[in-house]
């Protein structure tokens, strides 16, 4: 609900819009797999993560679950007073390569043909020979999300 999103961003201020893929590729449950790039959970993660580190610092716990998970709270915090610990990182640890920069348009734009044919992406994107079309998108949406006040060309350099 668009309304009861916008109530919240405005009151707490703790929304984040991130780019990239809107969903993960379909695998068996609980199964381990490696992708070609980063899928859309590793994405929501890095730059939630990142967010999080850059406005919100001071937060002693974060907690991330996916849209069908329970957390027991009571529960939660009586490990987490038994761990006594200040550097406790809990669940599964994942690697994945975060190049972007061959990621293809078609990857992120449903249909892709608009976003093929954008003159002013296709003009800007030029500039970076070494990214793909995709690549160059995910750079610039990254830079929208972390870097805005930087200039474009600057932190798409960067990003590469």
């Amino acid at each position: 609900d668009v309304a009861a999103a916008e109530q919240e961003f405005n009151e707490f201020g703790d929304l984040v819009q991130v780019g990239g893929p809107d969903s993960d590729p379909a695998v068996p449950r609980d199964a381990t797999y490696i992708l070609e790039r980063p899928c859309a959970r590793t994405y929501r993660l890095a730059h939630g993560s990142a967010w999080l580190a850059k406005n919100r610092p001071h937060l002693d716990y974060v907690m991330y679950l996916d849209d069908d998970s329970f957390l027991q709270v009571p529960r939660l915090l009586g490990h987490l007073e038994q761990q006594a610990s200040e550097s406790l990182a809990l669940g599964f640890v994942m690697e994945t390569n975060l190049d972007w920069s061959g990621t293809h348009i078609c990857e992120l734009c449903d249909p892709c043909e608009p976003c093929r044919t954008e003159q002013d992406l296709q003009v800007f994107c030029r500039n970076f020979p070494d990214m793909a079309l995709g690549g160059c998108v995910m750079a610039i949406q990254n830079c929208r999300i972390f870097d805005e006040e930087k200039d474009m060309y600057e932190c798409v350099s960067q990003k590469r």
